[in-house]
């Protein structure tokens, strides 16, 4: 059996103020290093076998610490990057319907085929997941994984493995900063959800 230990990145500016934040590129905060060192600390003790990351910082930056105790290798896999926000990127929800309130009301009614401008759909980040969901099981079949990205990557990966609608995902999936899905398979069957958004390591 394989299982992975899908991780939404720890602290950011942009976790507080309520900014989207997407692929703009944020690093993490003094909190966030702090609850990274408790996260590895936690995950070292699941006895990981490989490490995988998102491009972005913030995510890289939260790996980190689990590398450095686990002195596993971390791979990047672009695929686990953030919803590109595209123009919205750094917006808050109030700045992005002064730019364009029809458009942000027909993305959060449709967000599947709907997408900020010059940004992409949660379709597109769907096809990611499966994606990076795929290569992870190939490259690490039957031991621990321990993925490091981002709030709306995780939602939707989840949603789809709990066959939830994808227009729901943000009330479906919660994802605090620096919370843990745990996702479970053996060979020849559909992955399973063991867990959603725990926060529990953290305290």
């Amino acid at each position: 059996m394989g299982t992975l230990f899908l991780v939404r990145h720890c602290a950011t500016e942009a976790s507080t103020d309520g900014r989207y934040c997407g692929h703009l590129d944020l690093t993490l905060t003094r909190e966030g290093h702090a609850q990274a060192q408790v996260l590895a600390a936690f995950l070292v003790e699941r006895r990981p076998t490989s490490l995988f990351v998102s491009p972005l910082q913030r995510a890289k930056q939260t790996a980190a610490p689990l590398a450095d105790v686990s002195g596993l290798p971390v791979e990047q896999l672009d695929d686990m990057a953030e919803l590109d926000f595209g123009a919205w990127d750094g917006l808050t929800e109030e700045e992005m319907r002064k730019d364009d309130a029809e458009r942000l009301e027909r993305w959060r009614a449709n967000p599947e085929d709907v997408a900020p401008p010059r940004g992409e759909t949660i379709r597109d980040v769907a096809q990611r997941a499966c994606r990076a969901l795929d290569h992870i099981q190939h490259k690490d079949p039957s031991g621990v994984s321990v993925a490091f990205a981002h709030k709306t990557f995780n939602r939707v990966l989840v949603s789809m493995l709990e066959d939830l609608p994808l227009q729901n995902y943000r009330r479906s999936v919660p994802q605090p900063v620096g919370s843990i899905n745990i996702i479970d398979w053996r060979a020849g069957e559909q992955p399973r959800i063991r867990g959603v958004g725990l926060t529990g390591h953290i305290g």
